[in-house]
């Protein structure tokens, strides 16, 4: 006979499995591409916001892999592949550089790390130990790496 305490465990197994969440620093490779996935994303739906910026800003220039990845039709994501070069900084840099990122860029990203169970952290002054700074929901179970 199982005994209940049994199912208990294994239920307690089984509901912190389902909420189970990966913290990774903001600077991570698989951070930094699920942000331009969305970066890609976004300018494939607001093509002509991010015309007008480099009109109105040409000197604020994009790596040319980002238009590879706008004008292509790539399946799955595929294209987040190309981004494996691009440095962290030079991300951050694209994303924030546009007047939208906080209303419409950053909800996006959250969005998609919370589907994926990922949260940011940030190292604490104090210790060498990692600070949760956003919450997130249980992961998804898919695996490409689109906005949510």
């Amino acid at each position: 006979m199982v005994k209940l305490s049994n199912y208990a465990a294994a239920f307690t197994a089984l509901a912190a499995s389902t909420n189970a969440l990966t913290t990774l620093s903001a600077s991570d490779e698989t951070v930094n591409l699920i942000e331009l996935a969305v970066y890609v994303h976004d300018i494939k739906s607001h093509m002509l916001d991010y015309l007008k910026m480099q009109m109105a800003n040409p000197s604020q220039k994009y790596p040319d892999i980002i238009e590879t990845a706008v004008l292509h039709n790539y399946s799955n994501d595929d294209f987040t592949t190309l981004f494996l070069d691009i440095d962290g900084a030079e991300v951050t840099s694209m994303l924030t550089g546009v007047s939208w990122y906080s209303t419409r860029l950053l909800p996006a990203i959250e969005a998609s790390l919370s589907a994926r169970g990922i949260v940011i952290g940030t190292p604490s002054p104090s210790t060498s130990s990692v600070a949760v700074v956003t919450s997130s929901t249980a992961p998804s179970t898919s695996s490409a790496i689109v906005p949510a």
